[in-house]
């Protein structure tokens, strides 16, 4: 019995000590160990392993006896806050998919729903292991299950830390956030077939070296909620004297945010979709979500790729409580955008139940201020500068319906601007919107800070009944 135990306890040495050994063998150096990785993103000591023996043995001749599959799962702690992990190894057999892969994600997305804990996937394989057939293609869907049942009830992030391909590609876009932990880092259905557009679209933040990857996401979990039956935790931070915004006709978006949240933004997917911004911040130490036009970007306007990246923004923000706050500076919806992304950008604040406060900071045009957060959409509470343009068409181009006849005596730039501002003072300008109701207040661009401080107050706690239906039907 005693040698069967020390027989038992040195097959456990030998995974541990072997993945090491074939990390030295297999890569240049750069690439960290699954667990370096681990070790790094955990409080020290605090992970805890689960089924570090399964294994299967079907028909694959590469499989050593004693190998954790090239897949670790487990718990542990980041400043003491829970989350749960699954790790692919890609020195063994090439990070491949298999049965043992499934089996142990599974398991570990289980434990992570149960206990209301962010689900953490270290992504890196070049797809399923062929010779397990069937076993590794149903491990898959046995996989996507599982995120699919944890998506929306706990945050589920992916880093990805090399090439990763065909289903494990899909794993990694299924989650909320995704990394790209290094300049290796892949996701697409084939090798090699990715383009750089893609891939940037893929991520949603992206870094050079494994360890900036990971305490990007180490500071991640400890901003987000848990799940989505609490509400985010005060974020520790120094609050109240800023340097006040200072307003200018061609400003900055990004001073904007910056000298109005707590914080310095973490800006999502900065490729992708530029003319919108969507970022984490603070506001009084509570976690909000931020989107906000980019008026230097194609005058803002909203294309496909800025109307699918803010619709599953705000889809994220509403299933874990957290409130928005919406910057809007749009000539809108850019002239070849297809009508399922316009129609997309536009359900997302609608079905959104969390609280939102929308600021008109510049033009509001066309549809797409009508699908941005506004009051008819449910917006708890809207703000203009009163530089702000709401208007059907832009005032330049009204007047080409509106003043044909004077244009016709006297058609200069000079006349058009004359008439653009007369028609944005009389038709378009905050206070006619206001005076509809459509709009609370009218701010100093200074004044913003100041203005949301006292809001968040009155919104933060917002209930709002929801229909019993099974969900909504996104035009996706």
């Amino acid at each position: 019995m005693k040698d069967n135990a020390k027989e038992i306890l040195s097959i456990k040495t030998d995974i541990v000590v072997g993945e090491n050994k074939e990390l030295a063998t297999n890569t240049d150096g750069r690439k960290k160990t699954a667990r370096e990785r681990i070790d790094l993103f955990f409080d020290k000591d605090s992970f805890v392993e689960i089924g570090l023996f399964t294994q299967y043995n079907y028909t694959i001749t590469e499989q050593t006896q004693n190998s954790n599959e090239g897949a670790i799962a487990g718990y542990g702690k980041i400043k003491g806050k829970s989350a749960y992990l699954f790790a692919q190894d890609c020195t063994y057999l090439k990070g491949s998919f298999s049965k043992a892969h499934a089996d142990k994600l599974v398991a570990v997305i289980d434990l992570a729903i149960k206990n209301g804990a962010p689900i953490v996937m270290f992504l890196d394989s070049r797809g399923a292991r062929i010779l397990e057939g069937a076993y590794a293609l149903n491990g898959y869907g046995d996989a996507m299950n599982a995120i699919t049942r944890a998506s929306g009830n706990i945050p589920i992030i992916s880093a990805v830390f090399g090439p990763t391909l065909g289903g494990n590609g899909i794993l990694a876009a299924l989650s909320d956030i995704v990394i790209a932990a290094n300049e290796d880092a892949e996701v697409s259905m084939y090798s090699k077939s990715i383009n750089e557009k893609y891939k940037q679209y893929a991520f949603d933040m992206m870094y050079e070296d494994e360890t900036s990857a990971i305490f990007a996401l180490k500071n991640i979990i400890r901003m987000l909620p848990s799940n989505s039956g609490i509400m985010p935790k005060r974020l520790d931070g120094i609050y109240g004297v800023f340097k006040k915004f200072d307003y200018h006709k061609y400003y900055d978006i990004r001073e904007l945010l910056n000298t109005t949240f707590d914080m310095s933004i973490t800006e999502l997917k900065m490729q992708s979709g530029p003319s919108i911004i969507t970022a984490f911040s603070a506001l009084k130490g509570q976690l909000t979500g931020i989107i906000a036009s980019d008026h230097s970007i194609k005058k803002g306007a909203v294309d496909k790729e800025a109307a699918k990246k803010t619709a599953r923004f705000v889809r994220f923000c509403d299933s874990f409580n957290i409130p928005l706050i919406v910057f809007v500076d749009t000539e809108g919806f850019e002239k070849n955008i297809d009508i399922k992304s316009a129609a997309e950008f536009g359900y997302c604040f609608s079905e959104a139940n969390v609280p939102i406060i929308t600021l008109l900071i510049g033009n509001a045009i066309g549809s797409a201020y009508a699908s941005f957060a506004s009051k008819g959409q449910g917006a708890d509470y809207v703000i203009a500068w009163p530089n702000a343009t709401i208007s059907c068409l832009s005032p330049r181009a009204q007047v080409n319906i509106s003043n044909i006849a004077e244009l016709k005596t006297t058609n200069t730039d000079e006349k058009r601007a004359e008439l653009a501002e007369e028609y944005r003072d009389q038709w378009a300008s905050p206070l006619v919107a206001a005076k509809a109701g459509y709009i609370d207040d009218i701010i100093a661009p200074e004044d913003t800070r100041k203005t949301l401080l006292k809001v968040i107050d009155m919104v933060i706690y917002k209930n709002t009944h929801v229909p019993n239906k099974k969900h909504g039907n996104v035009p996706l």
